[in-house]
């Protein structure tokens, strides 16, 4: 009987496992393919989203197919119309700027040579190409700053020997109008001298006929500096006659603006040249 009740017990507990284990699947289970059916559904969802999208990109792209249609007719006509290539390419359109910013400049270098001859009378002389003209500049120079007119000193008659230049130059040219209008004297001398000295390269530029990149600042800047020699003249009495500053600040105005565009230009072929190099 003892036996009998423990085999029993024994059973019934297997029993109660076996249920535990089969619920336990069950449960799995149902949850099993509940999470299959959402997994189901969010793929249905995700699905219905792409094919949306993909509708959308279509559609776009449509649009976009017709707008390129509609710009590459609008370039024919443009083309027809106007004979200009919208679509030619960034080195084409540099070479392009960079010859018209080329030409320009030449343009502006004989504007400036042909305002420069205009004022001829300003630097006219043969005394420009005589050896004592030579030694007295570079005696001049070595004690004068180039941008220093105010401080023209009568001392410097007697350091440089300037009566030797002066006796050559007083009888032609510039130096030689105004030493007719004017009663001799060192400091009178000195000034005369300056004329001659800040006007020399534009002497030299009627001389040769060639005007360089690197000439047309110098130019300017002797024009500027001839202009106040020639306002120091006028304020220190002497009389420049038809050569008056009022005269000359013409020429210092139009040159300081050709100079001015002539470097902003070549600014600019140097910024289009290196953008050219990355194209």
């Amino acid at each position: 009987m003892e036996k009998k009740s423990n085999k029993l017990f024994i059973i019934t507990r297997i029993s109660i496992i076996l249920f535990i284990i089969s619920v336990c699947f069950f449960i799995y289970s149902t949850l099993n393919v509940k999470n299959i059916d959402s997994m189901k559904d969010e793929h249905k969802k995700l699905s219905s989203e792409l094919e949306s999208i993909n509708n959308e990109i279509i559609k776009i792209k449509k649009e976009y197919d017709f707008e390129k249609n509609n710009l590459e007719d609008l370039e024919l006509i443009f083309i027809s119309k106007y004979g200009y290539d919208i679509k030619e390419k960034k080195d084409k359109e540099v070479e392009k700027s960079l010859d018209i910013l080329k030409n320009e400049n030449k343009s502006i270098e004989t504007q400036i040579k042909t305002d420069i001859e205009l004022f001829s009378d300003y630097y006219s002389g043969n005394y420009y190409n005589s050896e004592e003209f030579d030694r007295t500049a570079n005696m001049f120079l070595d004690l004068t700053s180039m941008g220093s007119v105010e401080e023209l000193d009568v001392d410097l008659y007697s350091q440089i020997e300037l009566d030797k230049f002066i006796n050559i130059a007083k009888s032609e040219g510039t130096i030689g109008y105004l030493t007719n209008l004017n009663k001799n004297s060192n400091k009178n001398n000195v000034i005369l001298f300056s004329t001659a000295f800040y006007s020399d390269s534009l002497n030299r530029l009627k001389e040769k006929g060639e005007l360089k990149e690197k000439e047309i600042s110098e130019l300017n800047e002797n024009i500027n500096i001839l202009y106040e020699v020639f306002k120091l003249a006028e304020d220190s009495g002497l009389s420049t006659g038809e050569l008056s500053s009022n005269r000359l600040l013409k020429l210092k105005n139009n040159i300081n603006e050709f100079s001015k565009k002539y470097y902003e230009n070549i600014g600019i072929i140097q910024v289009l040249r290196s953008k050219g190099d990355k194209i």
